[in-house]
């Protein structure tokens, strides 16, 4: 077979790069500047860099053709994670870029702690999910992030990601357990790293994920309102005209303006909802989104001032609810019902919409307006060369047999 190499890391190129410094961890610095392994597969010769994310904009020295974009920013658009980077100054923030015959294939977006030895996806509570090489099969694509954190950083003990994109979990979750080990490399070093990418993780759920999927245009607008329940639409229609009587009036935009901004913040600081953890990045998101042509904002008002708002994003016939508001002391109209009814025909009517994502969390609430719910999974990744990972990966193995056992015996002392 053909041969394939992986050599780390590549210069760090143009007038910007900065070389990226970190504490040493013992006598072994956490980035080395080479090493290679070689894989029995295709003839593609891989590479990977790293770079500080405020300095990974100059792809021109090794950038050939760039991959296609995912439609959802928080999926690998750099802009985006350099926004997200932002909320972790205690952390480094760093892109990982993988080229195959000099061309690039993506990035995995990461931050780490100040040593190297913890690693995390760039996410936040701002990230409804994660992922990286996407257009690759799940084995590449663990087996290279595993194998370049090993070259690059020798001394890294964890690198956790979550919440994993649905399908990206369920891809690598078959690629943690498969038993086909024909096309890994004979190098006994690499073969037991790869091993050991199988053995030293744990899964997790680490949040929820609630989606109505609808049939195709022209009929998803009636397959959605058929789907909900008589109580539902008989609330929306009587707060509906009451709202109406009462003067009320709704209205979506998609360009963001001084006045629609202070309308979203006024009701957010009358809302229920504790105060924004960050709200530069939300002021930043109605920008980029209404410059991106995706920004759905929903502002309901009476008195002639806004008690509802709601951030939604659509892209690619995809709709995400990203955040909802109204004003505590009009609760009693529910005014978010309303809101959320009218936006939801907006999107399936104008936008064409087959499918609508209430991304993160379990809210109660979400189901009587969705389809199914499935569970967010995050993945940590111990590292087998590092003692205290391996100590780490049996302490979490044994909470998590403790926990099977509980668990069986309450279903067995349960009565029938």
């Amino acid at each position: 077979m053909n041969k394939m190499e992986f050599c780390v890391p590549l210069p760090c190129s143009g007038p910007t790069a900065q070389p990226l410094t970190m504490q040493p961890v013992g006598n072994q610095p956490p980035f080395t500047d080479h090493a290679q392994h070689q894989h029995e597969t295709a003839d593609i010769l891989w590479q990977w860099r790293l770079l500080a994310l405020s300095h990974a904009d100059d792809h021109a020295a090794v950038t050939l053709v760039e991959p296609q974009s995912p439609y959802w920013p928080w999926l690998g658009h750099r802009p985006w994670m350099q926004h997200i980077a932002l909320q972790f100054p205690q952390h480094m923030a760093l892109e990982l870029q993988f080229f195959a015959n000099g061309i690039w294939q993506g990035s995995a977006f990461l931050r780490a702690s100040v040593d190297g030895r913890e690693w995390y996806s760039l996410t936040s509570p701002y990230s409804p999910s994660y992922q990286w090489l996407a257009q690759l099969v799940p084995s590449q694509r663990l087996r290279l992030l595993y194998d370049a954190l090993s070259d690059l950083v020798p001394g890294w003990r964890t690198c956790q990601l979550a919440p994993l994109a649905i399908d990206t979990h369920t891809a690598l979750h078959t690629a943690l357990h498969i038993q086909d080990m024909t096309n890994l490399s004979s190098q006994h070093d690499t073969l037991h790293a790869y091993h050991a990418a199988q053995r030293w993780h744990h899964h997790y759920v680490a949040s929820h994920n609630w989606t109505a999927g609808l049939k195709r245009q022209p009929d998803a607008l009636a397959d959605y309102w058929q789907k909900r329940s008589s109580l539902l639409k008989n609330t929306i229609k009587r707060r509906q005209k009451k709202l109406l009587a009462a003067g009320a009036s709704w209205q979506i935009y998609h360009q963001i303006d001084a006045g629609l901004r202070d309308d979203y913040w006024r009701v957010y600081e009358h809302s229920w909802k504790s105060a924004e953890g960050c709200p530069e990045f939300i002021n930043w998101l109605l920008d980029y989104a209404s410059t991106e042509g995706s920004l759905r904002l929903g502002v309901l008002r009476m008195d002639n001032q806004a008690i509802a708002c709601q951030l939604w994003l659509v892209q690619e016939q995809h709709a995400a609810i990203y955040k909802l508001a109204q004003d505590e002391r009009y609760d009693a109209w529910s005014p978010g019902t309303v809101l959320t009814a009218a936006m939801i025909d907006a999107v399936l009517q104008h936008d064409q919409v087959v499918h609508i994502d209430f991304l993160t969390g379990n809210d109660r609430y979400k189901a009587q307006w969705m389809d199914a719910v499935q569970p967010q999974h995050g993945l940590m990744l111990y590292h087998h060369r590092q003692l205290q990972s391996r100590l780490g990966w049996y302490w979490q193995w044994t909470k998590n047999q403790l926990k099977r056992l509980r668990q069986d015996a309450l279903a067995t002392a349960a009565p029938l």
